[in-house]
């Protein structure tokens, strides 16, 4: 589905002293006026003070409602799946927001036309990401009940581990390893990672698990041989060390951690290959400092076999860092992709900074348009 990113700037009810900051968005570009596909959408809506509700609607048709609210960086957040199907023409999109008995209006005038037909994608290609992965999609899903536990050392191969809130680090020693459904908050890691697998010990898949440094912990999982499916990692000061034979897909790092002089990175590599990143919201941004650390992708070859050989990157957000992407010039690297990505206009200095050799291709940012301008070093 396409995503209508909906924040409130402002209203036309009174009945919230000061009203509510706002503004509208479809891929980057401002609603107010604008044509949008007669389809299915996700709108977002957003509004700078907590809100119990929100139903949007066209005329006095209810489209869609939400009662979910996360907050965000840009307010508390709300993703509503509405229909614009079967309507054309101009018309008036109107988000009504509640909080108890107050109640909060936005309308809007957008143009609905039919969507183009979609080109044919060839069977071994991904779908485009349309709504990043974040609170509602990552961690541990709710509803899951969880069972107390401290640290864990895993030493039985094929071991599976859920349901579980471990209060504490994990030590993976064992190779084919499940960890699922499951909360893991290690302050002071033993070896400075929150889930530590062995050298050489292969196989470990790690899913709907909520990863937290609580401000303290260097690194969230390290370093190679495994796999992240919809996992949260936050708190830490880097959230995925990685080096040979890895996988993370659908998953969102952010809210990273300074500690002392170390720079801190969403996804990070100093050697490796076989890497694979693809359809994850990546930023490293400390909301709470507004600090925003180094990047969402660190790439060097600065450990160990010092050559990267074979990393893409595909479908992923990327925001935040000084650069959002940063590949170090003095890198020896073959076969390293970036394709189809969307940059966030929110980096201190750029989107990019890499070498020539890094191949970058059908990447878009926050305003919608292609762009393909990487600063070399």
């Amino acid at each position: 589905m396409s995503t209508l990113l909906l924040m409130l700037l402002g209203g036309e009810s009174p009945a919230l002293a000061g009203g509510a900051q706002s503004y509208m968005k479809y891929l980057g570009v401002s609603v107010n006026n604008a044509t949008l596909p007669a389809a299915p959408v996700t709108i977002e809506a957003v509004t700078d003070v907590p809100m119990t509700s929100v139903v949007l609607s066209i005329g006095t048709t209810a489209l869609g409602s939400s009662t979910t609210f996360v907050k965000t960086r840009s307010g508390w957040s709300a993703n509503v799946p509405v229909d614009l199907s079967g309507r054309s023409g101009p018309v008036s999109l109107v988000a009504q927001f509640s909080a108890g008995t107050q109640l909060w209006t936005v309308r809007k005038p957008i143009i609905l036309e039919a969507p183009a037909p979609a080109p044919a994608q060839p069977a071994d290609e991904e779908a485009p990401v349309t709504v990043p992965p974040g609170a509602l999609t990552t961690g541990v899903p709710d509803g899951t009940v969880l069972t107390p536990s401290g640290t864990i050392w895993i030493t039985t191969p094929g071991a599976v581990v859920s349901n579980l809130d471990i209060d504490g680090c994990v030590f993976v020693l064992a190779d084919n390893v499940t960890i699922r459904n499951s909360r893991i908050r290690c302050a002071t890691p033993t070896y400075n990672r929150v889930i530590d697998v062995a050298k050489g010990k292969k196989g470990l898949v790690v899913e709907d698990v909520e990863i937290d440094g609580l401000g303290q912990a260097d690194i969230g999982i390290g370093w190679g041989n495994y796999t992240l499916r919809r996992v949260d990692i936050h708190g830490t000061c880097d959230g995925a060390r990685v080096s040979f034979n890895v996988l993370i897909e659908d998953s969102w790092i952010h809210d990273l951690v300074r500690q002392g002089t170390l720079h801190c990175d969403a996804v990070q590599s100093t050697e490796g290959g076989n890497i694979t990143v693809r359809r994850n919201n990546l930023d490293p941004t400390n909301t709470a400092s507004g600090d925003f650390n180094n990047a969402a992708v660190m790439l060097g070859t600065e450990t160990g076999s010092q050559r990267l050989d074979g990393a893409l990157f595909e479908g992923n957000w990327f925001g935040g860092g000084n650069y959002s992407v940063n590949v170090r010039g003095d890198a020896v690297l073959t076969d390293i992709t970036f394709r189809k990505n969307v940059y966030l206009d929110e980096a201190r200095y750029g989107v990019a900074l890499s070498p020539a050799s890094v191949l970058f291709e059908d990447n878009v940012s926050t305003y919608g348009v292609a762009w393909s301008i990487v600063l070399t070093q």
